[in-house]
């Protein structure tokens, strides 16, 4: 039997069982519906916390700075690896198939579950764990799961599309990147996204779950660029 490796035991089941109905799982209306309240509670009180925490651990930290390491520690990327941490995609597997052999709705018919229906049902078992317990409980579980980025959130708390920006702001006044969506594949409870950035002649592409996703790996990439071609007369990253 798969397990969460998570130090919290639902005290109404029901809601765990809400919290793992993704859409693309479970196929069920009135599942979907319960998770997808349980996720945009989820989604706020993580961000709650994590602007509490992050406050008081860089209690000298300007509002961007806080936002720019909010934002990295709430991505998909960082809440991705959460839930690999903690054996959430296994947990979901065990799950649809416990539900498909007990109701004989059918086979499992996930093969793959992406990082953004991590990061999804990540903020839904939040929002459980809060309806659940309460927010002092939901916080405990948040901290010790975030534990490792949040106190190296200094580190790493501008993004790419940031970064790219205030590099242009800096050396190439009046010049801003432009971002278009120029792909979109897969289906509709799984998209995946290209993302075409462009400024002056140079251009790159990104690829991701999300369209704000795939910006920042097109932001990254054409960085990249850039620094291959850095001259440090004329400014580097």
């Amino acid at each position: 039997m798969s397990k969460l490796n998570v130090e919290y035991n639902f005290k109404n089941k029901e809601l765990l069982e809400s919290a793992i109905g993704h859409a693309a799982i479970f196929n069920s209306e009135n599942k979907q519906k319960q998770y997808e309240r349980l996720e945009i509670l989820g989604d706020c009180i993580l961000n709650a916390i994590i602007t509490e925490s992050l406050l008081d651990i860089y209690p000298n930290a300007n509002e961007g700075s806080i936002s720019r390491m909010r934002a990295n520690l709430v991505n998909t990327g960082t809440i991705a690896k959460i839930a690999i941490m903690i054996n959430l995609k296994e947990f979901m597997l065990y799950s649809a198939k416990c539900y498909f052999a007990s109701s004989g709705n059918g086979k499992l018919t996930c093969d793959n579950i992406t990082n953004k229906m991590l990061e999804n049902t990540v903020e839904a078992l939040i929002g459980a764990m809060f309806l659940d317990s309460g927010y002092l409980e939901a916080k405990h579980v948040v901290l010790q799961l975030w534990q490792q980025f949040l106190h190296n959130a200094e580190l790493d708390s501008t993004d790419p599309k940031t970064k790219l920006q205030e590099y242009y702001q800096r050396h190439h006044r009046g010049m801003l990147p432009v971002y278009q969506v120029i792909n979109k594949a897969g289906q509709e409870h799984n998209p995946t996204f290209t993302v075409r950035v462009a400024i002056e002649e140079m251009y790159a592409d990104g690829i991701g779950a999300t369209v704000k996703e795939a910006e920042r790996h097109a932001a990254y990439n054409i960085l990249q660029a850039i620094q291959l071609q850095c001259d440090p007369k004329k400014g580097c990253i």
